[in-house]
């Protein structure tokens, strides 16, 4: 059976009302002296940043998601977090977002520019699904006259499929023939 966190009748910091609709639910909140909203002011803030900008909570989303995925993720156990950025070190959303500031459109999400270094200020950046595709440690990246692109990027540039190329080159291929040779056609089978 879950327990229930007890309601606690204490003042707003919003509102400063002390009434069974107002009351604080923040057990965290009221152990360290922090600022406890009641339900309804916290509702109020929420509804408020939603209307006035989906950016900003998109931000916020993104640095408490990065938050959890350190604490709670074994892939990511151990990574750095900026300081200034991580609550428990007396850091804030305000301080994470004037480094980062807001993403540019709801297609970009946190993305770190270094991918073995932490969440630290000057290695993270907005960046959308491609962007972060390309920025994976197990891209397979490939030289060919002079310009270096992901086998993803040249599979779309010639028009051969991504695992067609990488086929040839790993049974000896050449990267020129395995970018230049066009595919063979399926035979159609014929049918009574």
């Amino acid at each position: 059976m879950k327990r229930r966190m007890p309601s606690v009748l204490k003042d707003c910091a919003k509102c400063g009302r002390r009434d069974a609709e107002h009351r604080v639910f923040s057990r965290g909140a009221l152990k360290t002296g922090l600022h406890p909203k009641c339900r309804v002011c916290e509702l109020e803030a929420q509804t408020t940043r939603n209307v006035e900008n989906p950016l900003r909570m998109r931000a916020y989303r993104a640095w408490t998601l990065l938050r959890g995925r350190i604490r709670n993720n074994p892939h990511y156990a151990g990574l750095p977090i900026e300081p200034t950025w991580n609550p428990t070190c007396g850091g804030s959303f305000e301080t994470f977002l004037s480094h980062v500031g807001l993403p540019p459109t709801t297609a970009h999400s946190i993305d770190r520019l270094d991918g073995t270094k932490g969440y630290l200020a000057g290695n993270v950046r907005w960046a959308t699904v491609y962007q972060q595709k390309r920025n994976q440690c197990n891209n397979r990246w490939i030289e060919f006259r002079g310009q270096r692109l992901v086998l993803e990027d040249w599979a779309n540039q010639v028009g051969i499929k991504s695992g067609t190329i990488w086929r040839r080159i790993t049974v000896g291929w050449s990267v020129e023939a395995a970018l230049t040779t066009p595919p063979r056609q399926k035979s159609k089978s014929l049918r009574n």
